[in-house]
């Protein structure tokens, strides 16, 4: 009977822990930010697309320009974040970071951690009980 027990403890553990990743991935708050992350003399290899700083939208240079005296600029849609990849300004070359990141501080994004961890140690405290035995 213990075995039983122990063997739908750790079901209900791993569905916990499944559910809490799948409600992660589902409704995770992913922001984006936009900060230099190099600059070069040379245009990067790997990059297509080159924006002139004259080409940007005014509020893109105000972006760029605050990014460029070393603010990291945060925006809390895709749809604000508007920023080229590399931008180019009297030949130098400014390389921006990777844009997308989570935010911890949003519910719905370490909720789904906390649930899953729940399932973690859901999981745990079922093999900790059959080693027991």
């Amino acid at each position: 009977m213990a075995g039983w027990k122990t063997f739908a403890l750790l079901t209900l553990g791993i569905l916990v822990g499944m559910a809490g990743v799948a409600s992660w991935i589902a409704v995770a708050d992913d922001d984006y930010k936009f900060d230099i992350k190099n600059e070069r003399d040379e245009p990067p290899m790997q990059v297509t697309s080159i924006e002139p700083y004259a080409s940007l939208s005014p509020e893109q240079q105000q972006v760029f320009d605050r990014a460029k005296a070393g603010e990291t600029v945060r925006f809390e849609t895709r749809a604000e974040y508007q920023m080229p990849r590399v931008v180019e300004q009297e030949s130098t070359y400014y390389v921006s970071a990777a844009p997308r990141y989570f935010d911890w501080t949003d519910p719905r994004t370490f909720g789904p951690v906390l649930v899953a961890l729940g399932g973690l140690a859901l999981c745990i405290h079922a093999v900790r009980l059959d080693i027991r035995r």
